[in-house]
């Protein structure tokens, strides 16, 4: 009896220490709309919405099906008219795969604000010339405690380059624990002295 009640309890614990774990998502911009379609609030549900962000369709520099993102601005920008990403809550954790990345390079910079705030992490990645990054793909990411918006751009705009972005990849929201939590572990901290005490005695 006494071994079932420790199984119990053990089985209790790591469903606690499991429940309120972070889980990876993974956002590839399959199957949210055409070619040229603004990218805003479809992803909400996942919680992360978009400005500045348009859907490209081009199989070939795609890391994932056939679409990607680029700047609704244009296909050349830097920092002053980023992409951005805001989260419905706080993250530790993104990463992009910057397509295409040339001379102008490309960038990920992470805030702990909505708007505003302070930069607390950055990457960024340089190619070489003037679309000397065609078809090559390059993984920006950031880890910081408290993200809650990333920005994406070219490092510079000196070339007529174009870069492009895709496989958006975050931790998801801490999944807090039930309130019944507490009631439901100390229920069973109860029945496994209760089995030690009947067994001892």
């Amino acid at each position: 009896m006494l071994n079932k009640m420790k199984l119990a309890l053990i089985g209790a614990g790591a469903s606690v220490a499991f429940a309120g774990a972070a889980n990876a998502v993974t956002l590839d911009f399959e199957g949210i709309g055409a070619h040229n379609t603004l990218v805003t609030s479809q992803y909400a549900a996942n919680g992360v919405t978009f400005s500045n962000a348009i859907l490209e369709e081009f199989a070939a520099f795609a890391t994932s099906g056939d679409f990607f993102i680029e700047a609704a601005s244009g296909g050349t920008f830097d920092a002053s008219s980023p992409i951005i990403a805001t989260f419905a809550s706080a993250v530790s954790m993104v990463s992009i795969n910057a397509i295409d990345v040339g001379g102008n390079g490309a960038q990920i910079i992470a805030f702990d604000a909505v708007t505003g705030g302070n930069q607390i992490a950055l990457d960024d990645f340089v190619g070489t010339g003037n679309g000397g990054g065609v078809g090559s793909f390059e993984v920006l990411s950031v880890m910081a405690a408290g993200i809650r918006r990333i920005e994406l751009s070219m490092v510079s705009t000196t070339l007529g380059d174009t870069i492009g972005f895709d496989d958006l990849t975050f931790d998801a929201a801490v999944v807090p624990l039930p309130a019944g939590m507490a009631l439901l572990l100390s229920g069973l901290a109860a029945l496994g002295l209760r089995a030690r005490r009947t067994e001892t005695v």
